[in-house]
């Protein structure tokens, strides 16, 4: 009987405060008063939401940026002038279906098929490089793609993946050393020897070059910075048989490198920092 008692004085206390919040007898805050009365679990999930909406509003006025603005490239990947970078010569440029560039993220991109010219022996595959350039900005959650995935995806398996340093002088890096992934991978085949391609790659993500996308991540996840873009540069050499020769391969990415990256730097890619209005 008491505890009867006890619920039904606490439901008519309840009903009472009630009538006095409609009343306006409580005073400021007699809300809170009858929601913490009937659940004081109600009330700390207020202030809960409270204090997450004051510490957002607390990082905005801080400068944090939880999502990067675009930043534009000087000029479209596609304008790039094949002149300078002799002596290689541009025998092929490959367009992507609708379904492809919707599945790589951007229409900013070229993939050429070159030779270098400077290579007498014609037969060698180092001198039949495939350049594939994306740029990307302005995506919220874009994440980078890396060549193993495709490759491991299209049925290919790896051999080896090694973080390296290319020399490349005119692109603002100290020593002039820019930081390149080489990742050899291999895919039978029924009808003969394996298809065993050198993919070469490596990241320009706001203003500095990277090796791996980790980097990549860690600029554009810095809360502090409004803008972020990032680009990629890959060089593909095909082969059939075995791997080809990593030294050689590693100078013959340097080449190239030493004449893509300098363009790209000076004439496509954005300035960093930024100019602002």
């Amino acid at each position: 009987m008491s505890a009867q008692r006890g619920q039904s004085e606490r439901e008519g206390a309840l009903g009472s405060g009630a009538a006095a919040v409609a009343e306006g007898r409580l005073g400021p805050g007699g809300a809170l008063k009858v929601a913490f009365a009937r659940d004081p679990r109600f009330v700390v999930c207020v202030l809960f939401l409270a204090a997450g909406a004051g510490g957002v509003q607390w990082l905005y006025w801080s400068g944090f940026t939880f999502r990067k603005q675009r930043v534009d490239l000087k000029a479209p990947l596609s304008s790039l002038d094949t002149h300078k970078i002799a002596p290689y010569r541009l025998v092929g440029s490959d367009r992507m279906s609708r379904e492809e560039v919707e599945a790589l993220g951007t229409e900013e991109y070229i993939r050429w098929r070159l030779e270098d010219t400077s290579v007498k022996n014609r037969k060698n595959p180092l001198c039949w490089p495939t350049l594939f350039v994306t740029y990307y900005s302005g995506q919220p959650g874009q994440v980078p793609h890396v060549p193993e995935e495709c490759f491991l995806g299209g049925g290919y398996r790896q051999l080896n993946s090694d973080l390296v340093t290319i020399e490349v002088p005119g692109v603002g890096e100290k020593d002039n050393g820019v930081p390149v992934t080489i990742s050899t991978f291999q895919k039978d085949s029924v009808m003969g020897l394996a298809w065993v391609p050198t993919v070469v790659y490596l990241f320009h993500v706001n203003g500095r070059f990277a090796g791996s996308r980790e980097p990549v991540r860690w600029a554009l996840g810095n809360p502090f910075e409004r803008y972020g873009y990032f680009s990629k540069v890959e060089v593909c050499f095909g082969r059939r048989g075995g791997p080809a020769n990593p030294e050689r391969v590693r100078r013959a990415a340097g080449r190239l490198l030493g004449k893509i990256l300098p363009v790209l730097v000076h004439d496509h890619w954005p300035d960093w920092p930024p100019k602002t209005d």
